[in-house]
């Protein structure tokens, strides 16, 4: 699981994950019709963000997602999965057991 950290309005950097199964092999995503990314932030009731995700290298696995200054608006903890459609019935969910995290730091 990952951990990106941002100041709050900020757009950058970039999120990005290399998505592995629980045994660790990175999932190849050559087969993949969409990634999306959820974003939630920590006890709201609603998703913040459900985007398509970037996938930047489909063989080894690399997605990325770019933030706006409105999804960073708010500081505190954020919750990310990363969803897998391989075009049939078949979604997966990653990290497969927990989440990523994005810590958005108040501003001064």
């Amino acid at each position: 699981m990952a951990t990106y950290y941002l100041k709050q309005g900020n757009q950058a950097p970039s999120i990005s994950a290399t998505l592995k199964q629980p045994d660790g092999t990175v999932e190849d995503l050559s087969g993949a019709a969409t990634v999306h990314v959820k974003v939630k932030r920590l006890g709201a009731a609603t998703l913040l963000v459900d985007a398509l995700a970037t996938i930047d290298n489909a063989a080894g696995g690399e997605v990325s997602y770019k933030l706006d200054e409105t999804e960073t608006a708010l500081w505190g903890l954020y919750l990310i999965e990363w969803v897998v459609d391989q075009g049939t019935v078949t979604e997966e969910t990653y990290p497969n057991c927990g989440y990523d995290d994005i810590y958005v730091e108040r501003e001064l």
